[in-house]
């Protein structure tokens, strides 16, 4: 029995290649610096199919330890005479999240970025129709100071159909739009690493 067992272990550790396994680490408190919550009041986009090139997570075979796993590799280029554009969103209203999903030996992440952008405007009214049903990528600055990079090759962010716009209840209200984009991964939302500069010129 036992030589069988072994002989199927043999096989099918040939037939799938072996194991992967990854060299975990200590989890001690990370740093005693700045921690501010939130996001900054500026935010980039582009349209996802105007992406050249996009840095890319390392397969979980291809990650030796912890440090490894979360960490972007690769160069993100647009196509010629494309660019990302600069956005606002009002001071402490924008918020980028990974929450869990699925189910037990089935989970990844959902990411959420969620912001508010003042006054009603034709400018406004235009970013909301041009972003339905598109394929989108955010770079959005955190208080701390680290680029997060929402939306991906595989997963780019799409418009959540639970935004609002309108002008505000009563003259003590605020007029504008709330506006939230989702995607996914294996991870939480990864941060652009400070070697790449958000690309805000046209491509040549």
């Amino acid at each position: 029995m036992w030589v069988f067992i072994g002989l199927a272990i043999e096989y099918y550790s040939a037939k799938i290649g072996a194991i992967q396994t990854i060299d975990m680490l200590d989890m001690p408190r990370f740093s005693d610096g700045d921690n501010m919550g939130g996001t900054g009041t500026v935010f980039y986009y582009a349209l996802a199919e105007d992406v050249d090139t996009w840095p890319s997570l390392p397969d979980w075979g291809d990650a030796t330890d912890l440090d490894d796993l979360m960490v972007l590799t690769g160069d993100l280029t647009m196509k010629t005479g494309k660019c990302f554009f600069t956005g606002y969103m009002t001071q402490d209203t924008g918020q980028v999240s990974s929450n869990d999903q699925g189910e037990v030996d089935g989970i990844s992440q959902k990411h959420t970025l969620k912001f508010f952008h003042p006054r009603i405007s034709d400018k406004l009214n235009a970013f909301i129709r041009a972003t339905n049903n598109k394929p989108m990528v955010f770079i959005v600055p955190d208080s701390n100071g680290q680029n997060l990079l929402f939306g991906s090759e595989k997963f780019p962010a799409i418009k959540d159909p639970s935004g609002e716009a309108g002008t505000g209840e009563g003259t003590a209200g605020r007029g504008g739009a709330t506006l939230q984009f989702v995607s996914a991964g294996n991870g939480p939302v990864p941060i652009l690493p400070d070697t790449i500069a958000v690309p805000l010129t046209p491509a040549t």
